[in-house]
């Protein structure tokens, strides 16, 4: 869920240009729904109820954990643009605007609509949702609570998806919601200061133009007693919890902390946040740019190979966050090579051919003088 654009249970569309990190996740993983793929080019994330689904920057797919209805059999093309994972079915939204959806399909939740002029897309618990370029709702699934009956009008700017009840943004601030909140009242709170929306399993979240959030809904683990604050950019409804991106890149949890689902990860480098029934998923922006210097190079390279051989603390070489500088760190290095951001001059550098040569007998060299460390010990 890609919170301000995706959400608990599900994703929409991601305008601009994402930026590209790994994944973290954290919670329960009673199918390996947190652990996550491998890699640094993903830009969007999504939770279903056991499972995982990830946009990498080339359009492609990956999907991990509970694989009972096929959910994490991704389509094999490479021309997605946003994702959604609902209980136990995901949605993907292609380059030209049509629609694709695969899993468990009992209430007709993946018979995608067709179409090519859909923007955005939310997958529920059972139930799917997409907004259409002119500013329509379109619901299909499961309908015993009217959660796929959606409101008329062509004034809607993002969409939600929680287990039985789905919420809407206007273009005026205003949200509109609908659907069971565990046979609580549905009705979203009042204003039109509202810019992006979150819909748990029984409750939702809204985040206002001043950065502060609301919650309402279902409340017995305090999902929905948001945290007080005015920095917030995005949010994440979970099962009973739920997550919250700063402005300054950290992560906020609360609710119910089963499995340690409020214990969000440490660092300041986050850049989407999503949520599932009992786990939670982030993207965490790398950097080869160990010298901060705006453009990845052999110097950066230097200081990789510096900080391999310490174990203390300001190690500038630790892009990926890992808590050491490793192979990873290197791994995240060779894939930025040579890039800047775009309004920066880069002067020609050279190949890190040679260098990659440096690196490996670097890494021989660390894991030769740990396995030396260990047998002294022993002696």
């Amino acid at each position: 869920m890609l919170a301000a654009l995706l959400l608990s249970f599900n994703c929409s569309t991601a305008w601009g240009l994402p930026t590209k990190g790994k994944i973290v996740g954290w919670g329960y993983n009673s199918d390996g729904q947190t652990d996550v793929p491998s890699g640094y080019d993903y830009i969007a994330v999504g939770g279903g109820y056991f499972h995982g689904l990830a946009l990498k920057s080339d359009g492609s797919l990956v999907g991990w954990g509970d694989d009972s209805f096929d959910q994490t059999d991704v389509p094999a093309v490479n021309d997605f643009v946003a994702i959604a994972a609902g209980g136990y079915h995901n949605l993907a939204l292609t380059s030209e605007g049509s629609l694709i959806g695969w899993g468990d399909n009992r209430q007709g939740q993946t018979n995608a609509i067709a179409g090519n002029d859909f923007v955005a897309i939310a997958a529920g618990g059972a139930h799917s949702l997409s907004l259409r370029a002119d500013g329509s709702l379109v619901g299909w699934g499961d309908n015993q609570h009217g959660q796929a009956s959606v409101p008329t009008g062509n004034d809607f700017v993002a969409i939600a998806a929680g287990s039985y009840h789905s919420v809407a943004l206007k273009g005026d601030g205003s949200l509109v919601s609908w659907g069971d909140y565990f046979q609580l009242n549905p009705i979203a709170p009042a204003g039109n200061d509202f810019i992006a929306i979150a819909a748990g399993g029984y409750h939702s979240l809204a985040l206002r133009s001043d950065g502060s959030l609301v919650g309402w809904g279902y409340d017995s683990d305090g999902q929905a007693s948001v945290p007080a604050g005015n920095d917030f950019v995005a949010i994440a409804g979970g099962g009973f919890h739920s997550s919250a991106l700063k402005s300054d890149g950290s992560l906020v949890g609360w609710g119910g902390n089963f499995s340690g689902l409020t214990q969000v990860p440490p660092g300041e480098n986050f850049e989407t946040v999503a949520a599932g029934l009992h786990h939670s998923l982030a993207i965490q922006t790398v950097s080869g740019d160990f010298s901060s210097d705006n453009i990845v190079d052999g110097t950066d390279f230097l200081i990789w190979q510096r900080d391999l051989d310490n174990e203390g603390l300001n190690l500038f070489a630790d892009g990926d966050h890992s808590g050491e500088v490793d192979a990873g760190d290197l791994a995240v290095w060779r894939e930025q090579f040579g890039v800047a951001p775009a309004n920066l001059s880069t002067a020609p550098i050279p190949e890190p051919t040679t260098l990659g040569l440096f690196a490996a007998c670097a890494l021989s060299v660390k894991a030769l003088r740990r396995r030396c460390g260990v047998a002294a010990r022993g002696k």
